[in-house]
């Protein structure tokens, strides 16, 4: 962190221990354990100032998730909520998850969506295109489901933030729109032009590459980008600050990706 100049950084849970496939008692459980473990952990390096945490919940029962989250933010003080793009392959978008995206926007609790659990595509076995392009993937899935379905009009004050630059999502925005003006199997009542739920999102800035970070600042706006690093894997930017430098934006600019709109979202440390 020194050696990056980070001030702060945001611990979530490893999606590998989320448990969507448990019975619902034992899914609320493992989250709570996991929760107040992590609680404890940034209990203990609160001298320091410099760690927030984000809750996991029970998405196989969306009732059970709104509760956790709910206990999570207002008893251990976590942040918000890291969830799946997906939940043993429902969409996000189902009405059925409705209990829990209702608490979120209740609460003002931030829902960070990160691709774990893909589809099964032979073709993504070699590679590594499972990580280089199902990820992205996935995470478009899930933000056009929340599109589509009618969640983001439903909740408009939701606050979810896509990872690794928002998949493909800000880069095929136009596609989105063709299809809601050309098809009608992608209207939903009542429902409005996908573009116009852009900057409904957050977007971190992992993009690995100066040119679309430009473009996402360009399409989303610079108050809706965090400074994104995916410590500690492989697939992270080892200097996300330079990422931003790189990039050619302004000061102002720099400002907020690296400070400004994370300490809006989540509060100070």
């Amino acid at each position: 962190m020194d050696s990056q100049h980070l001030h702060t950084l945001v611990l979530s849970p490893l999606l590998d221990l989320v448990g969507y496939s448990l019975p619902p008692e034992q899914g609320a459980f493992l989250s709570r354990l996991i929760n107040e473990s992590l609680a404890r952990d940034l209990e203990g390096a609160s001298g320091t100032r410099r760690f927030l945490g984000l809750a996991t919940v029970p998405m196989q029962d969306p009732h059970r998730a709104a509760d956790e989250l709910a206990f999570a933010v207002g008893e251990l003080r976590l942040r918000g909520a890291m969830i799946d793009t997906n939940v043993q392959d429902r969409d996000l978008g189902d009405p059925k998850f409705d209990p829990f995206w209702e608490a979120a926007q209740n609460l003002g609790a931030p829902v960070f969506l990160h691709p774990f659990a893909l589809a099964p595509v032979r073709r993504f076995n070699r590679y590594y295109l499972h990580n280089v392009v199902g990820y992205p993937f996935e995470t478009t899935l899930a933000a056009a489901g929340l599109i589509f379905g009618g969640v983001l009009g439903r909740f408009p004050r939701l606050r979810v933030v896509l990872v690794h630059g928002g998949g493909f999502l800000p880069y095929q925005i136009g596609r989105f729109d063709r299809a809601f003006t050309a098809r009608d199997e992608a209207r939903m009542p009542g429902a409005a032009a996908p573009s116009q739920f852009l900057r409904a999102f957050f977007y971190d800035s992992l993009t690995h590459g100066p040119a679309a970070l430009r473009f996402l600042v360009d399409v989303v706006g610079a108050d809706r980008v965090l400074l994104g690093s995916d410590f500690p894997f492989g697939m992270g930017d080892p200097e996300p600050v330079r990422a931003v430098e790189e990039a050619g934006v302004d000061a102002e600019t720099k400002e907020a990706i690296c400070t400004t709109n994370a300490g809006r979202l989540l509060g100070d440390p």
